[in-house]
């Protein structure tokens, strides 16, 4: 009899370590594809400065034509990144060109944005 109630004591606290331990793991896992799904801090910090770009006079829908909305918000962004990237073969109305835009934005991770979208530190 006392050996049955010692195994079913171990067997309770053996379940629990291992539900903290995948509880633990799972939790790490969400976190993780939270943080990828968002797209970091370079990616927000982006939009934050996209957006930025679009509401400016500078590219204020009315302002500038729709076609040259995009390039304007990306010169917007960064006058050199734009001129590596785009200058030689701008984007025409509605193009998406997924390749550029990638090296556009490894650009800017380089380069950094525009100085006047920078956030003081």
């Amino acid at each position: 009899m006392h050996r049955y109630n010692s195994r079913r004591r171990v067997a309770p606290r053996l379940v629990l370590v291992v539900l903290a331990a995948l509880l633990l793991c799972c939790c790490a896992l969400v976190q993780a594809v939270k943080s990828k799904r968002k797209g970091g801090s370079f990616y927000r910090a982006m939009r934050v400065r996209k957006a930025r770009c679009e509401q400016s006079e500078t590219c204020a829908e009315g302002v500038v034509s729709d076609e040259d909305f995009v390039p304007c918000v990306l010169r917007c962004l960064s006058e050199s990144c734009y001129a590596e990237v785009y200058e030689s073969d701008p984007l025409e109305e509605g193009e998406v060109d997924r390749p550029r835009w990638n090296r556009f934005q490894s650009c800017l991770r380089i380069k950094g944005f525009a100085p006047h979208l920078r956030v003081p530190a």
